[in-house]
């Protein structure tokens, strides 16, 4: 707590070490979400059939798989160490990414059905 003309004041999140820490892992979120989303959108538009499915929810998974692989054995390790857990990071957000661009494909599809005669 901070003293200011006798009163406190509750520390602002705005700059503080919380804040810092927390926004590079949503600009990661970010580019997870926004790639599946444009991935599922180009598939609903450029493929058709069960075809535009599989890679709506796919393509996203496996280029989420590619990024990871390549954080964990090809960019040099923190000086700090510790577990590695990308089966862990492939397993939750490689799904969301999948749902993600399956669900922009579903969602693209119906508006496009329901738009275009």
């Amino acid at each position: 707590m901070t003293h200011i003309l006798g009163r406190t004041a509750k520390p602002s999140c705005r700059g503080s070490r919380l804040n810092s820490n927390v926004r590079p892992h949503m600009e990661e979120w970010l580019t997870i979400i926004t790639g599946s989303a444009l991935i599922g959108a180009l598939s609903a538009v450029l493929l058709s059939g069960r075809t535009a499915a599989w890679v709506s929810g796919g393509l996203p998974w496996l280029a989420f798989l590619t990024w990871v692989l390549y954080q964990e054995y090809a960019v040099p390790p923190p000086e700090y160490g510790g577990a590695s857990m990308w089966p862990v990071a492939v397993l939750w957000a490689g799904t969301i990414a999948a749902a993600v661009g399956w669900g922009t494909y579903r969602l693209v599809r119906s508006v496009a059905r329901s738009v275009l005669p």
